[in-house]
């Protein structure tokens, strides 16, 4: 029973990879064990469109998919790092002991380009493409829940170029996202206290 409960808490049903729970747990633990001249790397993935293959093809061949991804990151990543189901669609990768950024990059490329190759789920021939965002440590934050939001951050900007690429959290972006979602905070609220004037002048012929 407790192996079960453990199991439950830890680890997504479907796919059998550790969940979010566990990666942030063992994203803390790696962050406290770094030397001076380690670093490490979040990746997050989204694979793009899913959506698609659930409302087309039903949710028994999306989370065949899902399985499948599962097992294709864990051949590119290798050992020695940690991939979890973040959730939905979603894939969180804990890139250990590097040194610098480029061995990240490296590593989601390769993803992109493995995901050139179509995946085999009950019958179907599936093309997927994928968006990759990217946070390092320490440039993109020194605790995993910065490192996290960071790197979903870059993820929504490796959305925004259209997909099927990686982008790399920096500074700018940071503050980009944060006034953008100041400015749409403070103009919800400006609605709400009917802070809007309309001002309406007909032309006349």
């Amino acid at each position: 029973h407790q192996e079960e409960i453990y199991r439950l808490a830890y680890f997504d049903s479907n796919t059998s990879l550790p969940n979010r729970l566990y990666f942030i747990e063992e994203l803390n633990r790696s962050l406290k064990e770094l030397n001076d001249d380690q670093k490490l790397a979040v990746l997050y993935l989204d694979l793009d469109r899913f959506k698609h293959i659930n409302d087309t093809l039903g949710h028994n061949i999306g989370d065949e998919v899902l399985r499948l991804v599962g097992l294709r990151l864990g051949k590119i990543v290798g050992r020695g790092n940690l991939i979890a189901k973040s959730g939905g669609d979603e894939f969180l990768i804990l890139i250990k002991d590097i040194h610098d950024q480029i061995q990240a990059v490296h590593i989601a490329n390769g993803i992109i380009e493995d995901f050139k190759r179509p995946i085999l789920a009950n019958g179907y021939k599936l093309y997927l493409t994928t968006s990759i965002g990217i946070a390092t440590y320490p440039e993109a934050g020194t605790s995993s829940s910065y490192l996290i939001k960071n790197a979903e951050t870059a993820l929504y900007k490796a959305k925004d170029m259209g997909g099927n690429s990686y982008f790399k959290y920096n500074e700018t972006i940071g503050e980009r996202e944060y006034e953008n979602l100041t400015i749409l905070n403070e103009l919800r609220q400006a609605v709400i206290n009917k802070e809007f004037l309309l001002y309406y002048q007909p032309k006349i012929d």
